[in-house]
């Protein structure tokens, strides 16, 4: 059976079952459709309009610092100009271990290589891809914030296990 109902000043036509406990399926349910005027009748004159306009952007309240300047200066076994990229990328480790065991592994030469490590932290090719660190070839090693960045994730996997520190 057909029935309109009225919601906030609109008007649906609805079909009404009544099949709890009377063993009526869908298949004994007449199906007629509705008057076209009950379905297409405008919303009652009393009712005001509603403008719905779609949810607006929040604008970010954080911005994304960009790395701090690097060189390649180095100062009593310590590659001191990478300092400031190694503080912001450090998942906890000491900053001074790990300046020296890049002067140790790269000379703080951004595009050191060997045959299975690359970049600044000697990072092995085993390790590819790091998707967090936007890293998907060696040649991506050769970039100091991608090589540092990829260096703190292997740091939270194998401390300082993932350089040979003796």
């Amino acid at each position: 059976m057909w029935k309109t109902i009225s919601v906030l000043g609109v008007t649906f036509a609805a079909i009404l079952l009544f099949a709890l406990g009377t063993g009526a399926t869908n298949a004994d349910v007449p199906v007629e459709p509705p008057p076209l005027a009950e379905i297409n009748s405008p919303a009652s004159a009393t009712s005001p309009a509603v403008r719905l306009d779609p949810p607006t952007t929040p604008e970010p309240t954080t911005t994304v610092k960009p790395p701090p300047s690097w060189s390649t200066d180095s100062s009593n076994g310590h590659c001191v100009g990478f300092e400031g990229l190694l503080a912001q990328y450090s998942p906890g480790w000491s900053v001074s271990r790990m300046s020296g065991i890049m002067y140790r592994e790269s000379r703080c030469q951004p595009d050191a290589r060997n045959s299975c490590c690359s970049g600044l932290l000697q990072i092995h090719r085993m390790h590819i891809p790091i998707e967090e660190c936007d890293v998907w070839s060696r040649a991506d090693l050769y970039n100091p914030v991608k090589n540092i960045c990829a260096a703190a994730w292997l740091w939270r996997i194998q401390g300082y296990g993932g350089w040979s520190t003796s």
